[in-house]
C-alpha cells in the first residue's frame, strides 16, 4: 500500500493475505542449509520500515523452528498503530537474524549500507553511494553525512568494519548467517572459522569511505548486504554485552520504547532518522496470551493490520462480509518443500528422492491441503522473484 494509507485513521485497517508460491518442492540431490536463499529473494523484507509497504515476509529468509513473532499486525492508526505477534523474537541481535519475525522488528531498529525497495531492487541506505571496480570485485561506499545512531551519535566507515567483523565472530554464536550472507567477501571464511581477528577483504579509507572486496563478481552480492546480517550496530550498546539488544542504538525508523517480555513491545519514532521520518509516532505489538487469535483482534479493532489465516479465507473474502473491503492480497516469495535425511536408507539412494519428486502431485496438495493459497512448484525461484528468468 501506499505510503499515505499509513497516516489515514480507521479506513487504512488492512487484512493481509500472503499467497505463497509452492504448495511442495522436493528436493533430489543433498542440500546445504540456506545455501540458495541469500542469492536469490533470502533478503527480502522489502523496505519493511512500517512507513510504506507492510513488510513482504520473505520466506527465502528461513524461518526458525522456533517460530518468533511473526508479525500478524504491523501498524496503522492515527498516532500509535497495534498490531500482535505470537512471542517475543528469537532474537533483535542484526548479526543472528535468521527467521522472517525478527527481521522485521530488527528492520525497524537498525538499517545497513543498502537496501531493498518494493520491487525488490538495490537502493542506498546508510551509503550515499557506491563504486564498483572494473572487474567487478572491489566495492567502494561512501556513507551518507547524515547518518546517525538512534542518539545522535554520527555513523562511521569504522562502525561498518566493526559490525561486519562482529557478525563473522565465531564467539558470537556456533550458527551465524554471515555464513551465507557474508562469506562472498575475502577473508571472511577465515575468520568465520578462527584463522583471522579481522576480515582482509574490508578496508576503512576515510570516516566516510569503506572498500569491499568479494572473491568474484557477483551480481547478487549487493542484494546479500540488504540483510539484516550486514546492518550496523553501535560498538558501545554491543559491546555493553548483556540484554543490550532490549535498548539498542539502532538506526532503523523506530526505537524501542518499552519491552514487557512476552506481553508488549512498545517502538516510538526514531528523529534521528536520516531518511523521511516514520508517519506513526510509534507501534504497539501485543505479545503471547494478549496476541491470542489476532483475526478476532482484528474484527473488534484491537489491532490496525493482521494476516489471514487460510482456514479463515473464504469467510474473508465472501463479499457480504464487511472485512472483504480491507482484504489486500500480496505475494509472499516463500518455498515449501519436503526435506530427506539423505545419509539414511532409503533416501540415500537419488533414484529414489527423484521418485518421489515424480509422484508428489503438487497440484492437489496445492487446491486442497493449502486451500487453493500455493501455486505448484517446479523449482526453487518463486515467480516474482527478480533472479528467475523463464524460458
Amino acid at each position: 500500500p501506499p505510503a499515505a494509507s499509513w497516516r489515514a485513521a480507521p479506513s487504512a485497517r488492512r487484512l493481509y493475505w500472503r499467497r505463497t508460491y509452492d504448495a511442495f518442492f522436493c528436493y533430489t540431490e543433498p542440500k546445504e542449509r540456506y545455501s540458495w536463499g541469500a542469492a536469490c529473494c533470502g533478503l527480502t523484507l522489502a523496505d519493511a520500515d512500517m512507513r510504506g509497504a507492510a513488510g513482504s515476509m520473505c520466506a527465502a529468509e528461513p524461518a526458525s523452528a522456533n517460530g518468533g513473532t511473526r508479525c500478524c499486525g504491523a501498524a496503522i492508526g492515527r498516532d500509535t498503530g497495534y498490531g500482535a505477534g505470537a512471542r517475543d523474537p528469537n532474537t533483535l541481535d542484526p548479526a543472528l537474524v535468521s527467521d522472517t519475525g525478527s527481521a522485521f522488528l530488527v528492520r525497524q531498529l537498525f538499517s545497513g549500507l543498502v537496501r531493498l525497495d518494493a520491487e525488490l531492487a538495490v537502493q542506498p541506505d546508510l551509503a550515499e553511494s557506491w563504486a564498483v571496480s572494473d572487474d567487478q570485485r572491489t566495492y567502494t561506499f561512501t556513507l551518507r553525512p547524515d547518518a546517525r545512531f538512534a542518539d545522535g551519535t554520527p555513523i562511521t566507515a569504522e562502525d561498518v568494519r566493526y559490525s561486519l567483523e562482529r557478525a563473522t565472530d565465531p564467539q558470537l554464536a556456533e550458527f551465524l548467517p554471515a555464513q551465507t550472507y557474508l562469506r562472498d567477501i575475502v577473508g571472511v571464511p577465515e575468520k568465520l572459522s578462527g584463522q583471522a581477528d579481522t576480515i582482509s577483504g574490508i578496508q576503512v579509507l576515510d570516516e566516510q569511505q569503506i572498500s569491499i572486496t568479494i572473491d568474484g563478481a557477483k551480481s547478487f552480492f549487493l542484494s546479500k548486504l540488504a540483510h539484516p546480517t550486514s546492518f550496523i550496530v553501535d560498538r558501545r550498546a554491543a559491546e555493553r554485552g548483556g540484554n543490550w539488544t532490549d535498548a539498542p542504538n539502532g538506526s532503523g525508523p523506530f526505537t524501542i520504547d518499552r519491552w514487557d517480555h512476552d506481553q508488549l513491545l512498545e517502538l516510538r519514532r526514531n528523529e534521528n532518522f536520516y531518511r523521511e521520518p516514520a508517519s506513526l509516532d510509534g507501534v504497539r505489538f501485543l505479545i503471547g496470551a494478549a496476541a491470542n487469535n489476532p483475526l478476532i483482534l482484528y474484527e473488534q479493532g484491537a489491532i490496525d493490520l493482521t494476516g489471514v489465516p487460510s482456514f479463515a479465507l473464504a469467510r474473508v473474502q465472501d463479499e457480504n462480509n464487511a472485512l472483504a473491503q480491507e482484504l489486500v492480497s500480496v505475494p509472499q516469495l516463500s518455498l515449501s518443500y519436503i526435506g530427506m535425511n539423505v545419509t539414511m536408507p532409503p533416501f540415500d539412494d537419488p533414484k529414489v528422492r527423484q521418485a518421489f519428486a515424480l509422484l508428489l502431485d503438487r497440484e492437489r496438495l496445492a487446491e486442497v491441503t493449502l486451500n487453493e493459497s500455493a501455486t505448484a512448484a517446479r523449482g526453487i525461484l518463486p515467480p516474482a522473484c527478480r533472479a528467475l528468468t523463464t524460458g
